[in-house]
This record gives C-alpha cells, structure tokens and sequence, in this order.
C-alpha cells in the first residue's frame, strides 16, 4: 500500500495500541489528503528512535487573538537563544501563537528534552517580567504569554510545518525567517490562498535547520 503503519503502545489510550500512519513520501501524502486529513500533526520522534526526540518545543500562546504579544515572547526568547549560539527554527502555529523548534542529537530521553525546554522556558520567564507565564491553567494566567514546554514528550505531537489548520480562512502552520517574523502582522497573512506563491517564490526558512543539531550536555 502507499502508508506503512505501525502500532504504538499508548498510556493516553483505552486502546492496548494506536495505529499510526507514517506521512514520509508523496503518494502517502496525497492518500491522506483523500482519506480526508487535513491537519497534519507529528510527533517530536520518528520511528527509528521513538524515545529520543529530534528537537525541543517552545510553544507560544498569547492570551485571546493578541499576535503581537506572541512576537514579543518570540523574539524575548530568541534573544535567549542567540545568546546561546542555539541555532532554531520559527513557525506560525496556524492559529495564534508562535512555535520554535531546536534540533537535538538523537540520542536524548523526551524527560531530557523537557528539562532543557523548561530551564530556557524560565530564564524566558525573567525576562518577560508580568508578560509572561508557565502557568498551564488559562485561570491562573491573566492577560499574559503563556511559552508552552510540556509539549515535549512520548507520543506528544504538533502541527507539522506546512500543515493547513481548520480555522477560518485555512490558515497555514507557516515556516518564517526572523526578518518575516518581524514583517507579518496577522497569522492569517499564512493561508491556503498565499503560502503556495511564498513557497514557491522564496527559500525555505528552514533548509538544512537539522543538520546542526544541539547537545544536552
């Protein structure tokens, strides 16, 4: 067939297994899309390695429709990451929020991969200052940007690069450079309508992103 599949052990489930379906070429792709997928969302490992994780997740959240504070927690926490010689890749989420991806070597645990996450996550903390929040529970967090590092971890999947969302107008989960975070002030710029003119009419953002990859330790 076109889709190979594998059967997962899942703690989440009900289910002893879930049967994933692995999107790795063309005619996989297109048979998904006529099975009726149209949110692609992957998890943070493939099947080779499931327990070690490709990259670290931060997933930034602002409070309602507010992008412009996404951008603000974006770039505080690029900062971070160039201060760190961090090499990293940005991504509209599709919705309202910003995710920003850091390759790893393969070969650390996803409770790894979160710690590392959740050390950036709080000196991020520091310097959003009252913008900002870990809190997980939207009560708890009032008017503020949420930076998201629980989304790392086994069987923890996101919105793949490129991957329409199912939201007014078909927003696009977009690949952007800095200088395109800095330019775009509405996710709704990325949609099914404008992204297959950008792609095809400028680099891609993220273009040899996983041939550095960062160590842990």
């Amino acid at each position: 067939g076109y889709v190979h599949t594998a059967e997962i052990s899942s703690k989440s489930s009900e289910k002893e297994f879930i049967t994933y379906a692995f999107c790795n070429n063309h005619k996989s792709l297109i048979f998904l899309v006529n099975y009726g997928c149209v949110e692609m969302h992957c998890w943070n490992s493939r099947e080779d390695k499931l327990d070690h994780p490709d990259h670290l997740i931060f997933d930034i959240d602002p409070p309602g429709s507010e992008f412009g504070m996404a951008k603000e927690g974006a770039f505080r926490l690029i900062e971070i990451l160039e201060k760190m010689d961090i090499h990293y890749g940005i991504k509209t989420s599709g919705g309202d929020g910003i995710h920003l991806y850091v390759p790893i070597v393969r070969k650390y645990s996803h409770n790894q991969a979160r710690d590392m996450t959740h050390v950036i996550a709080k000196i991020w903390l520091k310097k959003m200052g009252q913008k900002g929040s870990l809190e997980r529970s939207p009560s708890k967090r009032k008017n503020q940007v949420y930076l998201d590092y629980l989304q790392n971890g086994r069987g923890k999947t996101m919105a793949c690069p490129y991957s329409l969302r199912v939201r007014n107008g078909v927003p696009v989960s977009m690949p952007l450079s800095v200088e395109d975070l800095e330019s775009i002030q509405s996710p709704d710029e990325m949609n099914i309508a404008s992204v297959p003119d950008l792609v095809r009419n400028r680099p891609d953002p993220w273009k040899g992103l996983y041939v550095r990859r960062l160590k842990l330790e």
